[in-house]
C-alpha cells in the first residue's frame, strides 16, 4: 500500500489533454525498483460482468531512490483519459480518471515491480542519445535524475529527440529536474498542432543528420529508445539512412548499441 503525496497538473489549464504527476509514497515498506521499470495498479470497483478490475500498468518516472533522494517516494505520469465513441456518446478511462482525481493522503494498492530496466553506463564520459514519445517521457526523466544524482560533473553531453501531438503536451524539463544546467539538449516535434506542419522524430533526425553522425561516431555513444510501439522501427530506419549517407557502419554500431535499446511502457 502508498500514500499519495502529492498531484501535481503539468499541462496547461486551457490544454484539453490533462497530465499529471503523482508522487506516491510506501513508508516504511521496502519497494525496490529500477529506472525503465513499471508499477501495476488495480481500480476499485468491478466491471459490468461484477469481475475485479484489471490490472493497469504505468511507467515509474523516478529514479531508484526515490523521486526524493534516499526516501520510499515514486512518481508516475499519468493522463486522463476521456474520449468519444463512434456513437458520440463520452467514455472515461476508469484506471486514469480514478488515479488523476486522487489527492494527498489517500491509499493506494501498487503491484509490481515490472519490465526492463533503463540502467546508466558507467562511463562518464559516455554520450547520451535519448529518442522518445510520450509515453517514453516518465523513464527518461527517472533516467536523467539518476544521472545527475549519480554523476553530476559527467563529461558526457545529452541530447534528446521527443516527439509529443502538442508543445503543451510536454511538460518542460526544467520543472521536473533540480539543476537546470544539467539539461539535455532537446528537439522537440509536434504531430498535431495548428499552425505547425506535422513532424515526427525521425523527421527531425534526418533534418539533424550531420550532428547525429557526428555523434554515431563517438565510440562512447549510447542510444536510448524509449516510446509508443513501433518507435524503434522508424529510428533504426532514419539512423540507417543517416549513416549510409556520412560513410558509417549502421548495422555493425547498431549491434554494439542494442543492449541500450528499449520499448516504452503505457504511462
Amino acid at each position: 500500500m502508498a500514500t499519495v503525496v502529492s498531484s501535481k497538473r503539468l499541462t496547461q489549464e486551457e490544454e484539453a489533454s490533462e497530465v499529471r504527476l503523482i508522487v506516491i509514497d510506501f513508508g516504511a515498506v521496502a519497494f525496490p525498483f529500477l529506472e525503465g521499470q513499471c508499477i501495476g495498479v488495480v481500480p476499485p470497483g468491478k466491471r459490468s460482468d461484477s469481475r475485479p478490475r484489471g490490472l493497469r500498468i504505468y511507467s515509474i518516472a523516478s529514479a531508484r531512490d526515490g523521486e526524493e533522494p534516499g526516501t520510499s517516494t515514486m512518481a508516475l505520469f499519468v493522463k486522463r483519459v476521456i474520449g468519444s465513441r463512434p456513437d458520440g456518446s463520452v467514455f472515461r478511462g476508469v484506471a486514469s480518471n480514478w488515479l488523476c482525481d486522487l489527492r494527498p493522503g489517500d491509499r493506494i494498492e501498487v503491484v509490481g515491480p515490472f519490465g526492463e530496466t533503463f540502467l546508466l553506463p558507467d562511463d562518464p564520459e559516455a554520450e547520451l542519445l535519448m529518442i522518445g514519445t510520450g509515453t517514453g517521457r516518465a523513464p527518461f526523466r527517472g533516467f536523467l535524475q539518476r544521472r545527475l544524482r549519480t554523476a553530476p560533473n559527467a563529461l558526457g553531453r545529452q541530447h534528446m529527440f521527443f516527439g509529443t501531438r502538442t508543445p503543451q503536451m510536454f511538460p518542460t524539463l526544467e520543472s521536473l529536474l533540480s539543476n537546470p544546467e544539467f539539461l539535455p539538449t532537446r528537439e522537440l516535434t509536434y504531430s498535431q498542432t495548428a499552425g505547425w506542419d506535422r513532424e515526427y522524430v525521425q523527421d527531425r533526425m534526418r533534418q539533424r543528420g550531420g550532428s547525429l553522425a557526428t555523434m554515431l561516431r563517438n565510440e562512447h555513444l549510447h542510444i536510448y529508445i524509449c516510446g509508443s510501439r513501433g518507435l524503434e522501427q522508424g529510428v533504426d530506419m532514419a539512423l540507417a539512412e543517416i549513416s549510409q549517407e556520412h560513410g558509417i557502419n549502421w548495422p555493425a554500431l547498431r549491434q554494439l548499441n542494442r543492449s541500450g535499446i528499449f520499448g516504452g511502457s503505457n504511462s
